[in-house]
């Protein structure tokens, strides 16, 4: 409770302390700079939605942010891209890689907010939103599979017991590389990018009817389509043994995606009723 209240004041300070106060030019300098911060300190996100393991955090220069910070960061972006609108096209192309990596961050309040500026993005480019959620819908299926296998390769490998010395203290290996990336480590990674981007999705399906243009009927038939298939793993014996923890990310993920699409209105949802129920 004590750290939402932090944030809360920060982010109040940040906005009507500066880019309340400041030219439309500023604001999008500041836009960009935020956007820096989170690079630095944000891994990188494979295809599949794994960790990029050719570039680490390390690779850009700056000072590396907790989650709170990232979380205020990227609340400040949402407000500054609403309120910039239309010029702020060209800050887009270096957003959206960003907030790919921040939908793949180990906390939800993070994947939240980059969620959240994909559907103030929405707000000034419909066309920009619709194609996030385009993407998003193809990668799931990779994600999923990638959590299958990873699920049942960790259950079915034995823990290797770690080296003691007397009284049962663990031995530290300060021979061991501590940056290698463990497959409980990249399980862990694919639930993440698999419910931040459940969650844009959901947030942009709301955003779609009140945008130019809606969406296309095959965009709504696709997210039904995808949380359906995540919403299936409760009733998936193999991955709920071998990793519940899994399935209910998969299943939360599904149910994400149909609250999304069901704030569509009724005239969206009524040929997917049956699929519902």
């Amino acid at each position: 409770a004590d750290s939402s209240i932090g944030r809360l004041l920060a982010s109040n300070v940040v906005r009507k302390g500066i880019t309340e106060n400041v030219s439309e030019s500023i604001q999008l300098t500041i836009l960009r700079d935020l956007a820096n911060m989170c690079r630095s300190s944000v891994g990188h996100t494979s295809p599949d939605g794994g960790t990029d393991s050719r570039r680490s955090v390390g690779d850009e220069k700056g000072k590396h942010m907790n989650r709170h910070q990232l979380q205020v960061a990227l609340i400040e972006m949402s407000h500054i891209v609403v309120a910039v609108g239309e010029a702020g096209a060209s800050s887009l192309e270096d957003l959206h890689p960003i907030l790919q990596d921040c939908l793949s961050h180990s906390d939800h309040g993070v994947r939240h907010e980059a969620a959240a500026v994909y559907a103030a993005i929405a707000q000034a480019f419909p066309s920009e939103g619709r194609k996030f959620v385009i993407e998003s819908l193809s990668g799931f299926s990779a994600n999923l599979d990638a959590i299958h296998s990873l699920s049942f390769r960790i259950a079915s490998s034995s823990p290797t017991p770690a080296p003691r010395k007397r009284f049962g203290r663990s031995r530290s290996n300060t021979s061991e590389n501590t940056s290698v990336i463990t497959p409980a480590d990249e399980l862990l990674r694919h639930q993440a990018t698999l419910h931040g981007n459940a969650l844009a999705v959901s947030m942009l399906m709301h955003e779609f009817p009140h945008c130019h243009g809606g969406v296309a009927t095959a965009i709504v038939c696709k997210t039904f389509e995808v949380a359906t298939k995540l919403l299936q793993c409760q009733f998936d014996e193999k991955l709920t043994n071998a990793n519940p923890t899994a399935a209910c990310t998969c299943v939360r993920a599904g149910y994400c995606l149909l609250s999304g699409a069901l704030t569509m209105g009724i005239d969206a949802i009524i040929p997917h009723v049956a699929t519902i129920f």
